[in-house]
């Protein structure tokens, strides 16, 4: 299920990505997710629901800053998204589907280091590299 979200995500961002660029980005979310997991009560996680919360919100980030339509918007659902998880817990349906709670810690810390990165100086910002 992961996979096939991170398919959909990677393609609906393609004009921000090459290869080098995603790989940047999912390496420095999967320390930003994994990093902050040592100061949550979480024992186990498995998933990849925390990159694709980051790389969505980088994602809508960019459409904001290149002015693409939809871009507030989907940054806007992002963040009820979260909202949402962290004040009523992870979805009932999704936890029976993936035998295991709804990691929202993840999801969490996984948004916040795609903001994050989103708001890099230009220099160090991941989509300072150009898109060949």
């Amino acid at each position: 299920m992961n996979i096939s979200g991170l398919l959909v995500i990677s393609y609906l961002f393609r004009f921000y990505l090459t290869a080098g660029r995603f790989w940047l980005l999912l390496t420095s979310l999967s320390l930003i997710v994994g990093l902050s997991l040592f100061i949550t009560n979480l024992n186990g996680y498995a998933g990849l629901s925390g990159l694709l919360h980051g790389v969505f919100i980088w994602g809508a980030c960019q459409d904001i800053r290149t002015q693409r339509a939809g871009g507030r918007l989907l940054l806007i659902a992002g963040i009820l998204k979260i909202s949402w998880d962290l004040y009523y817990g992870g979805s009932a349906e999704t936890a029976s589907m993936i035998n295991a709670p709804v990691a929202v810690e993840a999801h969490f810390a996984g948004a916040v280091g795609g903001f994050l990165l989103a708001m890099l100086p230009p220099a160090f910002r991941l989509s300072a590299f150009p898109v060949k």
